[in-house]
């Protein structure tokens, strides 16, 4: 990241931003002197799921689980990884300065306290 980083300090830097490079996404946000990388965390239970919103919908009790930690009114809590929940993970991912993929997997239960 270095390199970048100078090049781009230098003035030589003449492709488009957002980049990606070996499955690395490299943004203007990475070079902000106040950047503070994402926390990457591993799962404690290698059979907890990845939830996220995809069609047909994840179901189960996992999802449930995370309705309840993310403070969904009761309404929407139920088992069903839908919009509501998609919108919940991110905001939540926002506020907790973590990645916003909309993804519930170890950082966001991390964060979480799971």
């Amino acid at each position: 990241m270095e390199a970048f980083k100078q090049l781009i300090i230098l003035n030589k830097w003449d492709l488009p931003l957002p980049l990606s490079v070996r499955n690395i996404v490299i943004t203007e946000e990475l070079f902000k002197t106040d950047y503070v990388p994402p926390t990457v965390v591993s799962a404690s239970d290698i059979s907890e799921r990845v939830l996220f919103y995809t069609n047909p919908m994840m179901r189960g009790e996992d999802v449930k689980r995370l309705q309840q930690a993310l403070g969904l009114p009761e309404k929407d809590i139920d088992g069903v990884f839908n919009r509501v929940t998609d919108e919940a993970v991110r905001e939540f991912q926002r506020k907790n300065n973590l990645k916003i993929d909309g993804k519930a997997g170890p950082a966001t239960y991390a964060a979480l306290g799971y």
